[in-house]
């Protein structure tokens, strides 16, 4: 794809739904697959992605196109002092290139972004600068820190990642936290007064418990948004920073998607396709492990003592 704001051209790859080519009429939604730091366009169908999508579908997930960009090192942001501007070249230029090139559904409510790791941040932060053009941000293992951890991150880890795009490179310290950093920053941004505006977005971000660093910061997130009543989904599941973690997750996290492009659509049905036995369907629609509904049930259990008085508080 020729690009002018960068100057060059961003390199891609696409996987097109298995009956594209026999509808010609026919209109797709489109998901943005953003790939992690030091991985390149390659990387997904290296780690089996293109299969691992194909048998989602014979599982039941509705076809989508699916676009693989270049991210570079950018975290598909624009650096704090414009020498690139990654996120001006993807919104103005990628994303209208792709809506005239291939039969997309060309409007924001068919508009995904999901990546992993650096690609976390960015399925987090494009739709949080841009909620006018994408409607669904699904970050999985987003790299990102809270305050506390950025200002302690090692000098060689902050200087060589974030410093050089949000500011502060070769400082310490509070001085990291710059103004343009904050402009980026989720836990700075979903704020009480951008509710109205951010919640135009469906979220869904996804971490393993083995993440250490981006469990903390992830679950952080996830408690700030849940207290100022953003409506959002998030999964804490068994794994770390693996590519055997991100495909188990995309088995809910695309049908999920799919579900909500299509106002409600059969996201049940096909989580009962692709879930694993472990995972019992609720009347809600969501699903518990067996672990935590006997969890639940003891909780139930020790109220109920309370209530007939065989347990007291002192």
């Amino acid at each position: 794809c020729p690009i002018n704001i960068v100057k060059g051209y961003l390199n891609f790859n696409i996987l097109l739904p298995n009956d594209y080519n026999e509808n010609a009429e026919k209109r797709y939604p489109v998901v943005y697959m953003l790939h992690g730091y030091g991985d390149n366009i390659n990387t997904w169908e290296k780690k089996g992605w293109k299969s691992h999508i194909q048998s989602l579908e014979t599982a039941g997930l509705p076809p989508m196109i699916y676009v693989f960009p270049t991210g570079w090192d950018s975290y598909y942001s624009n650096t704090f002092d414009d020498s690139r501007k990654y996120m001006d070249m993807f919104t103005q230029e990628f994303v209208p290139f792709i809506d005239q090139t291939y039969r997309t559904i060309a409007d924001r409510e068919h508009r995904a972004v999901m990546g992993y790791s650096m690609g976390g941040f960015g399925a987090m932060v494009l739709p949080l600068k841009n909620p006018d053009m994408f409607g669904i941000s699904v970050p999985l293992s987003m790299s990102f820190r809270t305050d506390e951890q950025y200002m302690s991150e090692p000098a060689g880890g902050w200087d060589y990642q974030w410093g050089k795009i949000f500011g502060g490179k070769g400082l310490g310290g509070e001085a990291r936290l710059t103004d343009y950093y904050k402009e980026h920053c989720p836990f700075y941004q979903f704020v009480p007064e951008n509710k109205e505006t951010l919640s135009q977005v469906k979220w869904f971000f996804h971490c393993g418990d083995d993440e250490e660093q981006l469990l903390i910061a992830n679950d952080n997130l996830h408690v700030q948004l849940r207290n100022y009543g953003y409506d959002h989904e998030f999964r804490i599941s068994n794994g770390g920073h693996t590519e055997s973690y991100w495909r188990t997750a995309a088995k809910e996290t695309l049908p999920w998607i799919s579900h909500v492009m299509n106002d409600g659509g059969e996201w049940s049905k096909i989580m009962n396709d692709v879930t694993p036995k472990s995972a019992e369907l609720n009347e809600d629609g969501t699903f518990s492990s067996k672990a935590f509904k006997e969890a639940e049930e003891k909780v139930v259990e020790i109220e109920q003592f309370y209530r007939q008085g065989y347990i007291t508080n002192e």
